[in-house]
């Protein structure tokens, strides 16, 4: 089944630009056939024409369109298309450009994607006035769906002008709702690709964004765009997210494949790979009530949730919870590879008033430039049994920051494996170990 969303003109009275597209206000369910969106492989060197996977491979068909997903050290993403299928063995239409492997002598896996899928959503002229998803209702379910050449919201120029409004995004969920007793939409299986700006976007709402494939997009991937989003994240690939020129101030132009303005959405077994940030933890810093500086840092202005929609309290002698406040939970077995950074956290946590750790587990980095990047402020974070490779630095702390541990974590190949830029205190490594790091640790401006 295909959709095309023409390109035409839009209409005098479409003042928002809101046609050429699915804008939904009741449920809406879109349901294709079951396609695993990834799966692990064998490594593979360049000029293979062919890949053994590992997993449920079985509706995997001739003709399908894979993306195989590059490694660093000079290795892209490649996309092929199924020529022959032998069991677990796939022939690809053409040899592989690029080796596929992780850095020696690490054992860590690599992964093949699934553009295709039986249900296709697209642009009659990418290069025109393109199709966009907005769902506006919390019962609805996007699941196994290919969305190809989608969304218009351009993300390498400024957006919310006439020509270039914002929300015309691939698949977006707008202000559906994150009521802790409300429904959740679903939104999995799916592959989103072709973007000029962000594929999936969860605004406002409570949902389930699991098992999809986004290759192709710029600015971000997947987006929680206002800080109050809840739900899960679990299972997806992102790859070949683009940055753009835009301030770096604002969210969701550096090309994050995860970019998170909430920090109660549990992130579970997802994949960041050949884009320039794995995961960015912004915080957005400016609200009208801030105007003129007289807004006090705290939540009563801003106030992001009821206490019951998170699992526990983080800031109990707080009036109200705003979205920097919550430590991240059950952020667990996340991957990233050859991303320039994998993980940038910029919130300045300075309302907070208890000590609860923001806790990342099996959180393994490898094939790019730098692993971690603390900000100014960005306390309280631990980071256990992880694997972190690179070429740049391991863990970069910035001034004012408090209470971060390494536990268990192995460090490789970087120029410099832990920097230390002002006066933070409380930090510790437990059973971190070092290998092949030119400098292990670097502390600077500590005055």
């Amino acid at each position: 089944s295909s959709v095309v969303f023409r390109d035409s003109p839009f209409p005098l009275t479409d003042l928002e630009q809101l046609g050429n597209g699915l804008v939904a206000f009741g449920e809406v369910d879109i349901c294709g056939a079951h396609k695993s969106s990834h799966l692990t492989m064998d490594f593979v060197s360049a000029g293979s024409d062919y890949i053994n996977v590992d997993g449920n491979s079985f509706d995997w068909s001739i003709g399908d369109e894979l993306v195989i997903v590059g490694t660093g050290n000079g290795s892209r993403d490649e996309v092929r298309t199924i020529t022959s299928a032998v069991g677990d063995t796939f022939g690809l239409s053409s040899p592989l450009s690029y080796d596929h492997e992780p850095p020696m002598p690490l054992l860590l896996d690599t992964y093949v994607g699934n553009l295709t899928r039986n249900v296709v959503f697209s642009s009659e002229n990418p290069n025109g006035i393109r199709g966009h998803v907005m769902l506006h209702n919390a019962d609805s379910v996007v699941s196994n769906v290919e969305v190809k050449d989608m969304g218009r919201t351009d993300a390498s120029i400024a957006t919310g002008t006439s020509t270039n409004p914002e929300g015309r995004y691939p698949i977006h969920l707008h202000m559906i709702g994150t009521d802790a007793d409300g429904p959740s939409s679903y939104i999995t299986g799916n592959s989103v690709y072709g973007c000029v700006g962000w594929a999936i976007v969860q605004h406002s709402s409570k949902a389930n964004i699991n098992n999809n494939i986004v290759f192709d997009a710029v600015g971000a991937g997947i987006v929680s765009e206002m800080g109050d989003e809840t739900g899960n994240w679990v299972g997806n690939l992102v790859t070949s997210v683009a940055g753009t020129n835009m301030d770096i101030h604002l969210p969701g132009v550096e090309g994050s494949a995860y970019e998170n303005q909430s920090r109660v959405i549990i992130q579970q077994g997802n994949i960041a790979a050949n884009s320039v940030v794995g995961w960015n933890f912004f915080g957005r810093e400016d609200f009208p009530e801030d105007a003129g500086g007289g807004a006090p840092k705290d939540g009563s202005h801003r106030k992001m949730f009821d206490r019951n929609e998170l699992p526990f309290d983080p800031s109990p002698f707080d009036v109200a919870i705003d979205h920097e406040e919550p430590p991240l939970v059950n952020f667990n077995d996340n991957t990233v590879i050859a991303c320039q950074s994998g993980m940038r956290v910029f919130h300045r946590q300075t309302s907070d008033d208890s000590d609860a750790m923001s806790v990342m587990r099996n959180f393994n980095i490898w094939g790019g430039n730098d692993a971690v990047h603390l900000d100014n402020y960005a306390s309280n974070y631990e980071f256990i049994d992880s694997v972190w490779q690179g070429s740049g630095v391991g863990i970069s702390v910035m001034r004012k920051t408090s209470s971060v541990v390494l536990n268990k974590v192995s460090m490789s190949d970087f120029d410099v494996g832990y920097r230390s830029w002002g006066v933070n205190h409380e930090v510790v490594l437990i059973d971190t170990s070092f290998h092949n790091v030119v400098e292990d640790f670097d502390l600077k401006d500590l005055m």
